[in-house]
């Protein structure tokens, strides 16, 4: 994965969430639910993941005169650092998830089931993106 696909992933995840975040202030005013400060902090999560990315991206584009040892053990390091915001990205958009069913005062099934919905959608993603043999 090129480093420049992994911050575009960074950012149409961001716009995803922010649309969500428009959604729900759509429906505040539609039908009179306030939100406070406290309640809205829970939505902002997206700035510790887009500051990983770019610490990643940062280690990624410094370069070192290293042997073929160190090579494999960098790219080893590279992709666990991926796995990590992967990871955190993902805990990032069920904790938001969860937290917008709950305020909503939905059952915690539908938010299982967005939860659902969006890992199903990035496998689908994946394996079309390995079918047409084009990166993301």
């Amino acid at each position: 994965m090129k480093a420049t696909s992994l911050i575009f992933g960074v950012i149409i995840a961001s716009l995803v969430m922010g649309s969500f975040g428009l959604f729900i202030t759509d429906l505040s005013d539609n039908y009179g639910k306030t939100f406070n400060e406290t309640e809205i902090e829970l939505y902002n999560k997206l700035n510790d993941t887009q500051t990983q990315a770019f610490d990643i991206q940062d280690k990624l584009n410094t370069t070192t005169d290293t042997s073929r040892i160190d090579l494999v053990g960098i790219y080893i390091s590279k992709a666990v650092d991926s796995l990590k915001l992967t990871y955190k990205s993902m805990g990032s958009a069920i904790s938001m998830t969860e937290t917008a069913v709950e305020d909503v005062g939905l059952p915690k099934m539908y938010a299982t089931a967005l939860t659902t919905m969006l890992i199903i959608f990035i496998v689908l993603g994946v394996i079309i993106s390995a079918m047409i043999k084009k990166d993301l």
